[in-house]
């Protein structure tokens, strides 16, 4: 398995253990406990160094590693809700999703279960990449400031501005599933309890009959 590694000039050496995962499958049902912590411990390792310019380097290399991990983790986490929701649709007294591969002969619940499990992943792996920008772009602005060195500030200030962007667009998606469900849930109780009305009605028309 891959690991992210970063040589500092002291000597040490900075290796994080990756995830073998690298994008959606049946099995990945979970995030394996290095998909987990890859993120905090990435962002941890930031403070290996009290040098500056070391600080910023070991952003600059961070950065697109992190922004890997939160590809994969949107990836899979979309996709565990995009089953979950054609799942629902087609599933009823007849059918289920179970007997189907395209929903990996998985249930309702289980495709749910999935994507709740990712989910939590997703939103701590965006906000690592979000920490990594901060300290990259305090670091940079600090040696700006000491005259040291001159890094383009604007880049990292759209970096920061694209992952909020991302960030708020997957949170708006979120909401929106939820509302879906709900909303689903509640037309699954409503249509029963119509239909007993109904033959309710049709029974006491027959009787009086």
């Amino acid at each position: 398995m891959a690991n992210f590694t970063y040589n500092w000039q002291d000597g040490t050496v900075t290796s994080v253990p990756l995830s073998s995962v690298t994008g959606w499958s049946c099995d990945a049902t979970a995030p394996d406990q290095r998909m987990s912590n890859a993120g905090s411990a990435i962002v941890a390792h930031a403070g290996d160094s009290q040098d500056l310019n070391e600080i910023e380097n070991y952003c600059a290399t961070a950065e697109p590693v992190l922004m890997g991990l939160v590809t994969t983790c949107q990836q899979i986490t979309h996709k565990w809700d995009i089953l979950e929701i054609e799942c629902a649709k087609w599933d009823n007294w007849t059918r289920s999703c179970k007997c189907c591969m395209k929903w990996c002969r998985m249930k309702e619940s289980a495709l749910a279960d999935a994507y709740y499990k990712w989910l939590p992943v997703r939103n701590a792996m965006q906000q690592s990449l979000k920490d990594i920008q901060a300290i990259w772009k305090n670091t940079s602005e600090q040696l700006a400031l000491d005259n040291i060195q001159n890094t383009d500030l604007m880049l990292l200030n759209q970096l920061i501005a694209e992952t909020n962007d991302m960030m708020a667009i997957t949170t708006y998606n979120t909401q929106q599933r939820e509302l879906d469900l709900s909303s689903k849930k509640t037309k699954e109780l409503f249509v029963p309890v119509l239909i007993g009305l109904i033959l309710l009605g049709l029974g006491f028309y027959l009787i009086k009959k």
